[in-house]
């Protein structure tokens, strides 16, 4: 009965049922950084003594004097016997020195003095205990400051000595709920009141409390009872329930380091188990008598433990139990997501000595040991109240971390553990660690145990066969090892398996971790970074001050714009040299005879860079005044063995320059274009076939042919000119988006077509691709959660938009680009959104790419782009500065829009495709039909193809053959087009939609289509 009210009673705590004080903190307000001391620096605690004015308050146990919590006298074979003295409270003391001296791996000195006397504070017990349910703490500050005061009085002590300040008090904890509790109890919570914590009950002014004459101000107060064990009624019996206090000692002195609380503090839900050290399942493991060294996230942000950050390259690596482990040995190994998440992996062992738990016991004077080899029922993580004494010390205190499958029973053989995977994710981490709730999301954990049974249970609320609410914990099927037996269990960890391994966004990590190795002190795993797409192939993170405007690729080289210096990187993102006032415009690159050339302006100045990659130090810089400030991107065009340079001008002008480094006269200016009258030009675009210019300044639009600005009702925020064929006419048309979200398509001579896209989010940017291999061009776009495409009629692509994230969540993003990742003769759309995440959508079937999204961590602060370096490459920087490249599997030829300008020569030029499906049937059925089809909404559009331009007529009609309504419309031919037929006033039922086209050159086809509305 016994244990059975034990395992009751821990797995309350753990499990965070928590009747009397369900928003239970341990450090309410914690360090924003953690306290790192010196090898040198000892940690000292001064701890006292105190006892309360004595009561018979039935909500308290005890009646507030040490040793009045028992009804009888137990003697010395339980757990904390009395009598709860200075020695008593000393030898747990002597458990958190042995504790910290182990995990810390003898970083973390720790010194104790407790007072030799009891102090005796004015009042009752309940005058000092917070109402239950409430976050004011106002009673617990007024009893530290009573306390101190009175052993200021009654001790002759140097307070400047001490570190962390403690109140052992008489009675028990308020953490631990008792059967049939309604939440009354006014027994003090255990809590560790930091400086943040104090200001918060005294005011933003309050220093500490004063001593010494006020020679010294004591600014933390750590609050424990004497003891957790409290006698419970049962059946008609008192039973003495057994908890030590050495958990709850560790898990303070941890505060005072900074450890915030890693449980669920609204609710005190466990979060991480028994994996790590600040949850209430591993301060009450094994009865409160030891928990498990801290995790490996913990060890590292207190400066415990250093991790290996693993190369991104296809590698076997071993991984050391840090017990056994030798200098040099890998014991945690950090994987990265992005700039803000990363899995830790350590190999952590119960028993790496293979000596079983050797637990070290003081009964008053005499200290002993004992030896389990495992687990039993009388020695668990749920009760081991049959121990006796105070407990000092542990061999290994990871004894304490699960151990069993779930098939296991007490009687099997004793096993060991495997890898613990961590998802850390540090914005999570930074945002709500001085709120102490870092891991109150189960969403969006920052400190998570990636469970390897697939099973997201730990910290989740189940009921058992009883009707019982129980919460999840963590198991031995949570570590990964070869043979574990779970269901989900693939012995691998990557996108694609339960758990997966993607960002707490979804976002596929790109990690890909196979062959772990079966259980022992030093275990193995093989690990790539890639997907059937993308391969991680760099990141670091930039130390550049000024603003980083740029990205670009130099062969196999990168260079990054910023302020007006170009710097370069080689591929493994290693500066190789600066070179200063380069550019203010967006530059532009090209190479020639193995030379690679950075074109940009500044301060009336047009420069030139040359380089070889293999000696960018003994670069050559060309240069020649210009005549104006340079406002637009610089264009490049290849033309011969020289290169036109193009410059959009502050005052409306646009700069022809030949660039010729062989010629005497390196700069030749061909041509001034006067494209506006004293605007700013903004973007150039150049036709090289038909040798035009297009420019846009503000709301204006110019091109050489016409030669005349056309105004415009909008600000334009972006051009591009695409070429195409057609009835052997060559003809150039622009495409312009404005602030308004609206596209205007400009053929030359012919009046725009304007398509206005209905949305409350602005889009910034698009680009051109034959997504369907049919010889076209569409724009495509994107915003909110969608990936969009249109012809030049306007018309959506097929299966566009792709809604490419379904959590209801907006993803503005203002980055798009265009290449075949799926390898065929589709090019496909990738979209860059304001969370750091990469999608990419099949321009064939308008599909999320499987392997998508990816993640970058935050958004990303310039254009990505796309370049070759002996293959294909895709880079980007973020809000962190965190330069990351990619590369691009299965794709020899880089080719599509691959800048914010469509190319490295900013040149947002688009040409048709010359190959690729073109269809001749003049009116294919095939391509006739509605969507969406049913029609749940209050329209529906009815898309066909015609090869040439025609007239179109729609009626339709019910079943009984009466006539509902007619749609009539031009079609342009060569492309898709749709009429929409409104329904929203028609019944429900099924009608027939009779199409019928006929083309300018008296071709004529019709079909039947079937059309079902339902309301």
């Amino acid at each position: 009965m016994k244990n059975i009210l034990s395992l009751f009673l821990l797995s309350l705590f753990g499990l965070g049922m928590l009747s009397a004080q369900i928003n239970f903190k341990l450090n309410p307000n914690p360090r924003s950084e953690p306290l790192k001391l010196n090898s040198q620096d000892t940690l000292k605690i001064l701890a006292v003594m105190v006892e309360f004015q004595q009561d018979n308050d039935g909500n308290t146990f005890g009646n507030g004097k040490f040793g009045s919590i028992y009804s009888k006298d137990y003697g010395n074979t339980i757990l904390d016997p009395l009598p709860h003295d200075a020695n008593y409270f000393s030898s747990h003391l002597e458990f958190a020195r042995n504790y910290f001296t182990k995990v810390s791996d003898e970083r973390l000195k720790l010194d104790f003095t407790v007072l030799p006397n009891i102090v005796t504070v004015s009042k009752i017990m309940r005058e000092y205990s917070p109402l239950p349910r409430t976050n004011d703490l106002t009673p617990l500050g007024s009893f530290a400051e009573e306390v101190w005061a009175i052993a200021d009085q009654s001790f002759q002590i140097n307070f400047s000595e001490y570190d962390l300040f403690t109140i052992f008090h008489a009675g028990v904890g308020r953490e631990i709920p008792t059967p049939g509790s309604i939440g009354l109890e006014r027994d003090l919570p255990s809590v560790y009141l930091s400086e943040k914590s104090l200001k918060e009950i005294y005011g933003d002014a309050f220093e500490g409390f004063s001593v010494n004459n006020g020679n010294f101000l004591i600014n933390n107060t750590a609050i424990l009872p004497s003891t957790e064990s409290r006698e419970i009624e049962s059946f008609g019996e008192v039973y003495l329930q057994e908890f030590s206090t050495n958990g709850l000692i560790v898990g303070t002195v941890a505060s005072y380091l900074g450890l915030p609380d890693l449980f669920n503090t609204e609710t005190g839900t466990s979060a991480i188990g028994r994996f790590g050290l600040m949850d209430g399942q591993a301060l009450f493991a094994y009865s409160g008598l030891f928990p498990p060294e801290p995790s490996a996230w913990e060890k590292i942000y207190l400066g415990w433990a250093e991790p290996t950050e693993v190369s991104l390259n296809d590698q076997t690596i071993s991984l050391v139990s840090p017990q056994v482990a030798n200098p040099g040995d890998n014991t945690i190994l950090q994987i990265p997501i992005n700039s803000n998440e990363y899995f830790l992996i350590e190999n952590r062992k119960r028993d790496a000595n293979k000596d079983g738990a050797i637990i070290t016991y003081k009964v008053g004077n005499s200290t002993n040991t004992i030896t389990f080899s495992k687990d039993e029922i009388s020695f668990s993580p749920f009760g081991a109240d049959t121990l006796i004494g105070v407990i000092t010390d542990v061999d290994e205190f990871d004894w304490a971390i699960p151990g069993f499958i779930e098939t296991q029973t007490f009687d099997d053989p004793f096993e060991d553990i495997g890898f613990i995977i961590w998802h850390i994710d540090e914005q999570v981490i930074r945002e709500n660690i001085e709120s102490n709730t870092i891991n109150n999301d189960r969403d969006r954990l920052g400190v998570k145990v990636v469970e390897a049974d697939g099973i997201f249970d730990i910290g989740e609320e189940f009921l058992n066969i009883f009707g019982e609410t129980v919460i999840g914990e963590g198991t031995k099927q949570d570590t990964w090892y070869s043979g574990n037996p779970s269901e989900f269990y693939e012995n691998k960890f990557n996108a694609n398996t339960k758990p997966a391994a993607v960002s707490n966004l979804g976002a596929n990590s790109l990690v890909d971790i196979s062959d772990i190795s079966t259980i022992g002190n030093e275990m193995s795993f093989k690990v790539s970074f890639k997907n059937s797409a993308l391969s991680k192939l760099a990141q670091k993170k930039l130390n550049i001050d000024t603003e980083i405007k740029n990205v670009f690729g130099l062969n196999e080289l990168l260079a990054v714009h910023a302020g007006n210096d170009i710097h370069i990187y080689d591929n493994e993102i290693e500066l190789l040299h600066t070179i200063s006032g380069i550019s203010d415009a967006m530059p532009s690159v090209f190479n020639k005879d193995g030379h690679s050339y950075i074109v940009g302006s500044a301060n009336s100045t047009l420069k030139v860079l040359m380089f070889t990659n293999e000696n960018i130090i003994s670069h050559s810089l060309f240069e020649t005044a210009i005549s104006e400030n340079i406002t637009s991107p610089i264009v490049i065009n290849e033309n011969g063995n020289t290169f036109d340079i193009y410059l959009g001008s502050e005052t409306g002008s646009i700069l022809k320059y030949n660039f010729d480094e062989n010629a005497t006269e390196k700069f030749n200016l061909v041509e001034t274009f006067i494209a506006f009258n004293n605007v700013a030009i903004t973007q150039i675009v150049y036709n090289p076939h038909q040798q035009i210019l297009f420019a846009i300044a503000e709301n204006q639009y110019w091109n050489s042919v016409d030669n005349q600005a056309q105004l415009f009702s909008n600000y334009l925020k972006k051009l591009s000119v695409t070429q195409h064929v057609a009835d052997d006419i060559v003809s150039s048309d622009a495409v312009l988006l404005d602030d308004a979200n609206n596209f205007l398509i400009l053929p030359l001579g012919v009046s725009e077509t304007k398509i206005e896209i209905q949305s409350d989010e602005q889009i910034n940017d698009f680009l051109l691709a034959d997504l369907k291999n049919d010889r076209q061009l569409y724009f495509a776009f994107s915003y909110g959660n969608l990936v969009d495409a249109r012809n030049f009629s306007g018309f959506n692509a097929d299966y566009f938009p792709t809604e490419v994230n379904n959590r209801n969540e907006i993803l503005f993003g203002d980055h798009n680009l265009s290449i075949k990742l799926n390898n065929n003769e589709f090019y496909d759309v990738i979209r860059f959104d304001e969370n750091g995440l990469i999608y990419a959508v099949d321009g064939e079937k308008g599909n999320v790419i499987t392997g998508f999204p990816v993640s970058s961590g935050s958004r990303s602060i310039v254009h990505p782009v796309i370049f070759n370096s002996n293959g294909a490459r895709l880079t980007l920087i973020n809000e962190d500065k965190e330069l990351i490249v990619w590369g691009i599997e299965n794709i020899t030829e880089v080719d599509g829009w691959i800048s914010r300008y469509a190319n490295k020569y900013n040149n947002a030029f688009m040409e048709a495709s010359s190959q690729g499906n073109v269809i001749d049937e003049f009116f294919p059925k095939d391509k006739a039909y509605n969507w969406p089809n049913p029609v749940y909404g209050d329209e529906t559009k009815i898309r066909f193809f015609v090869k040439e331009n025609s007239s179109v007529v729609v009626k339709i009609f019910d079943l009984a053959g009466d006539f509902v309504a007619e749609l009539n419309g031009n079609a342009t031919g060569g492309m898709d087009n749709e009429l929409t037929w409104n329904v929203q006033n028609i019944q429900s039922g099924v009608y027939l939609a009779h199409l019928n086209v006929e083309s300018v050159f008296g071709k004529s086809d019709n079909k039947l289509i079937k059309i079902a509305v339902i309301k």
